[in-house]
């Protein structure tokens, strides 16, 4: 008699002349799962390689997109600092020529900030072709440090006068050494024009130099509203400004720290900040031997 296939729980019953017989049928087969691991392995090395592009492939569409707005951020940064001192220039300048004849003192004065505004503008296009590491050489000549910081704090002193800004100098380098001139003019260029934008409120500048075991020290310190500690690693970085807070309105192209940590770093020495009990205080070190 043919019995009907399926679960052990299904009975099916049959009559024939004798009576009736009852039979309990059940599928006997197995279900297996059989892999051909040659292809699946060749299936996964394909998915991870697809997911190893895409994740290669992402990573350098976002780097590539941050790389575009800092430009575009740097070039709308560079473009404003560049209009500004234009703009002041222009506007001193036709007041200068309007009382040249009727107000000598007045015209001098409105020369003297067209003197500042280029001052600032020779700063930002030294920051600007600085950036590029690859054309920084060390450039030496035997120099005077304190002679070389009193050239760059005659050039800021009017700006700085004008902003109220007590100078405390104290020179303490004057000997003469090997050293790269330009590179220290502008690290210190760049570490003074902070103070000028950044801590016009602290009303103080403070200029230190010393010379300890063939080394110049330079210390720039203010009483602006300082650097929180989870800045201080930050600034610098290249297009990196602080919150509007501690900048008090003033716009930069976030170049001046980089460039002169990179500028300490090729004459072999550092730029370091400090932790002083208000504002913000640089160290720059370099190695130096007075001749």
């Amino acid at each position: 008699v043919p019995a009907i296939l399926g679960p052990p729980s299904m009975i099916d019953s049959f009559d024939f002349s004798l009576g009736r017989i009852w039979l309990r049928a059940w599928n006997r087969e197995e279900t297996q799962h059989l892999f051909h691991w040659p292809t699946m392995m060749t299936a996964g090395l394909i998915s991870l390689s697809l997911a190893g592009t895409g994740a290669f492939l992402y990573a350098s569409q976002s780097r590539a997109w941050r790389e575009s707005m800092e430009r575009v951020s740097f070039a709308n940064r560079v473009s404003h600092e560049l209009g500004t001192p234009l703009t002041n220039m222009t506007l001193n300048l036709e007041l200068a020529a309007r009382s040249l004849r009727s107000n000598p003192d007045a015209a001098g004065k409105r020369l003297e900030k067209v003197s500042e505004e280029v001052g600032r503008l020779s700063r930002l296009v030294t920051n600007v072709l600085g950036d590029s590491k690859e054309d920084r050489q060390k450039h030496p000549a035997l120099c005077s440090p304190d002679q070389v910081i009193e050239d760059v704090l005659t050039q800021f002193r009017p700006a700085l006068e004008r902003r109220d800004i007590e100078i405390s100098w104290q020179p303490n380098a004057s000997l003469e050494g090997m050293l790269d001139r330009d590179a220290l003019s502008q690290i210190v260029w760049n570490l003074i024009s902070n103070v000028e934008k950044y801590a016009v409120r602290g009303k103080w500048l403070g200029l230190t130099t010393a010379l300890r075991n063939d080394q110049l020290i330079v210390d720039v310190q203010d009483h602006g509203p300082g650097i929180p500690p989870s800045q201080r690693q930050r600034i610098f970085q290249a297009f990196e400004r602080l919150h509007d807070s501690t900048t008090e309105g003033v716009s930069g192209a976030g170049l001046g720290l980089t460039i002169s940590r990179d500028l300490a770093r090729t004459m072999g020495g550092t730029l370091q900040l400090l932790s002083p009990d208000s504002g913000a205080k640089f160290r720059l070190t370099l190695p130096f031997k007075t001749s």
